[in-house]
């Protein structure tokens, strides 16, 4: 995690975004002038050996609550900080137990914002790389900011432009203490009036005291016995706050620490109208209980959710999973979407835990919102359930295969095959479990003997009614002949690994190594399509209306011949042999590590 304080370098390819991902300005910030200096001085300016650590990375350390967080998001929002890093900001917010899969996926989504594109990788290595050679070709310096980073992810982010790291497990870098008298005085009486003497320099404790200090004064109470009941405990803003809403308070110990809460979530899990929602969490918000998050949205700060799990049941904490689940959509609420497995795994529910994990319809949404690192990140929630521990071995083995498609929801019929089970009917394809047509094969024709220069040849196909055929030769040409005679009618310069002939009309379709399917009018010779594949094509085969192709990378294509467009894609684990229609509707496809059909609707 060096810093790199080389000039940047031209970046290869298309230029990158410029996102700006810092949090919100946090109310009432209070000046820490010698630790914001020093700040300043380590990422803005030359840098500093003393505020180094882990191979050269800014770090502020300290204990939790401390404010290392509140300093990083100051200089976030400094002009200064904008005009010394015009690429971007790039934030994530991670925690000690951020690991494997999750961990990739967090990286994953750092990519995402300054490519637009998120990659499928699963290895938080592999993603660290490719962070790392975004940022070491960008065209102008990019900030990473890694708040809340543990032991376990030193090495995890790439040295690029500037990496500043908040962390409380290391002593080196620059220390986040506690506040000096003076700041304590200026945080702890913020809005009171009178000269009190503060008791404590622990950021976020003085920020709880204040804000519960301050409800009271206006509830009539004296500014020093409200100073001093708001210093002696976490709870003290709870107690001036009415029995309903601290029940509703203790609910928020099912949501993970600095994870954005919609109050479209808290809705149906307290109950109530939505209006009163919004004014509950006003209320713990102006008591520092939570934090406000981007808009419609709070957040809880690491130590005020400690609170909560040490004081509340276990037992209840379970019901209130079960709880949420019931009352909220879980495919059409964006945070169910991302955070639904721990919700059930922490619900204990089993059963449905594991059909949600390998549910086609599910897994889709969620590749396609969030990447394969975060279905990856699910599945460990499924650790000893069978099919979610097959979904995880195949991710693991190679995570391309569930890469987007074109169209999109061929992906579904992927997951299902790759799982051996039929997804749902409203699929646009699937797999089906059926044996391999018995009896000997269609006769061909009967055709004449011809003779060319081709060399080898390499693939040839009648026409359904027995009049011409088409070669394929080494020699990089397609000869199409004419049965009876013998005689050739027409060469095409176009190399034919594999050919089908489309049963009406008669057109020609030559599958080729550069990844190309190019559909011909035989007759006169005049290319009608250009068609792209995912590789090497290997195999092809036509029907009504329908032309497939597989490729020795595993993917399967079907197009309208007539209108070249696309209709489905599969994909499988290994390279494709041969494929043919049969029954009009189903494909067999022919792999080496073995059979499958498809059925097409």
């Amino acid at each position: 995690m060096a810093v790199d304080w080389r000039s940047p370098r031209t970046t290869v390819g298309r230029p990158l975004l410029r996102p700006w991902m810092a949090p919100p300005r946090p109310p009432g910030l209070v000046a820490r002038p010698a630790l914001s200096e020093r700040l300043r001085a380590a990422v803005i300016h030359d840098g500093s050996t003393a505020a180094a650590a882990d191979n050269g990375a800014v770090v502020l350390h300290g204990a939790g609550g401390y404010g290392k967080t509140t300093l990083a998001t100051w200089l976030c929002h400094r002009p200064e900080t904008r005009e010394r890093f015009p690429g971007g900001l790039l934030w994530v917010t991670l925690g000690e137990h951020v690991a494997g899969p999750e961990l990739a996926s967090r990286v994953n989504g750092l990519i995402e914002r300054l490519t637009g594109t998120r990659p499928t990788s699963t290895d938080p290595d592999q993603a660290r790389d490719q962070l790392g050679a975004l940022l070491d070709t960008a065209r102008e310096p990019i900030l990473l900011i890694v708040d809340d980073a543990g032991s376990t992810h030193a090495g995890t982010f790439p040295a690029g432009n500037r990496l500043l790291i908040t962390r409380h497990d290391t002593p080196r870098g620059i220390e986040v203490g506690p506040m000096t008298e003076h700041e304590a005085k200026a945080l702890l009486l913020r809005d009171l009036p009178g000269d009190l003497t503060p008791q404590t320099g622990w950021a976020l404790m003085l920020h709880l005291a204040n804000r519960a200090a301050m409800r009271a004064v206006r509830h009539g109470a004296a500014p020093e016995n409200a100073l001093h009941a708001g210093q002696q405990r976490l709870d003290a803003g709870l107690a001036l706050l009415p029995p309903d809403y601290r029940d509703r308070f203790a609910y928020l110990d099912i949501f993970g620490p600095d994870v954005e809460i919609p109050l479209e979530v808290l809705h149906p899990l307290w109950g109530g109208r939505f209006g009163e929602v919004a004014r509950i969490c006003e209320a713990l918000a102006d008591l520092a209980l939570v934090q406000r998050g981007r808009p419609g949205t709070i957040r809880l700060h690491q130590v005020i959710r400690d609170h909560l799990l040490r004081t509340g049941n276990p037992g209840e904490r379970v019901m209130r999973h079960r709880r949420l689940l019931d009352a909220t959509d879980h495919r059409h609420n964006d945070y169910l979407v991302a955070h639904l497995a721990e919700h059930m795994a922490a619900a204990d529910r089993p059963d449905e835990l594991a059909d949600s994990l390998t549910d086609p319809g599910r897994v889709v949404q969620r590749l396609q919102r969030h990447g394969t690192a975060a279905v990856a990140a699910d599945l460990a929630y499924g650790q000893g359930l069978k099919k979610a521990d097959r979904l995880a071995e195949i991710l693991h083995r190679d995570s391309r295969l569930l890469a987007p498609t074109d169209p999109p929801d061929a992906l579904g019929a992927i997951i299902a095959s790759r799982l051996g089970e039929p997804p749902a009917k409203n699929e646009h394809a699937w797999l089906v479990n059926r044996p391999v047509p018995e009896g000997p094969p269609p006769r061909a024709p009967e055709t004449a003997w011809v003779t060319d220069e081709q060399g080898e040849v390499r693939a040839a196909t009648v026409s359904p009614d027995g009049s011409w055929m088409v070669s394929g030769g080494a020699d990089g040409t397609a000869a199409i002949w004419d049965c009876e005679t013998g005689k050739l009618l027409r060469r095409l310069s176009v190399a034919a690994e594999v050919t089908a002939v489309t049963p009406d009309p008669h057109w020609l379709a030559v599958g080729s190594d550069d990844g190309l399917v190019r559909i011909w009018d035989p007759e006169s010779g005049r290319l009608l399509h250009r068609l792209r594949c995912e590789g090497p094509v290997t195999a092809m085969t036509a029907a009504k209306g329908m032309l497939a192709a597989g490729t020795a990378t595993g993917t399967i294509k079907v197009w309208n011949p007539r209108t070249g467009r696309p209709l489905t894609m599969m994909r499988i684990d290994s390279s494709i042999r041969d494929c043919r229609w049969f029954d009009d509707d189903s494909l067999l496809v022919v792999a080496e590590r073995g059979s499958y059909a498809f059925r097409l609707t």
